[in-house]
């Protein structure tokens, strides 16, 4: 079995309540609704990756790291070829201090963007770990904000 680690960014910012941002992945014919994420290069630090996927995926440069949040996730699969990966996604929180909602720059990998409130993301999010990561992430903001 392969492993391969990667990083996810959970982006959000303030009005009123949280705003989320998702992209809607458009891989092999499937799409799906994500955060920001990709493969941790060579010697890459988990922040790092997340930096770069950010500006890759989105072109948001205007963020900063909410320290003390990381939630990770494992799950398996196979690829097309029949080798089967075990896979862990390090998921990071950002925020951003202005709302991009027409400065969003998307990759060839995605189609559309939202901006959207926890209750919204849960439900276009596809996967049990996207949504346990972003309950954890809300629950971590609810605790240390006043949302």
């Amino acid at each position: 079995m392969i492993k391969e680690k990667s990083v996810g960014a959970i982006i959000f910012y303030l009005d009123k309540i949280p705003q989320f941002l998702l992209l809607k992945y458009n891989i092999h014919g499937h799409t799906h609704w994500d955060f920001p994420k990709g493969k941790i290069k060579d010697k890459e630090k988990p922040y790092e990756t997340a930096l770069r996927e950010i500006k890759e995926e989105t072109n948001l440069e205007d963020i900063k790291l909410i320290n003390n949040f990381e939630f990770d996730q494992t799950y398996s699969y196979q690829k097309n070829n029949g080798i089967m990966v075990s896979k862990t996604v390090t998921f990071l929180l950002f925020e951003t201090l202005k709302k991009y909602k027409e400065s969003i720059e998307l990759s060839n990998e995605h189609s559309d963007y939202k901006w959207v409130n926890f209750k919204e993301a849960l439900t276009l999010l596809q996967f049990s770990g996207q949504k346990e990561a972003l309950r954890k992430a809300y629950q971590f903001l609810s605790k240390n904000s006043n949302i």
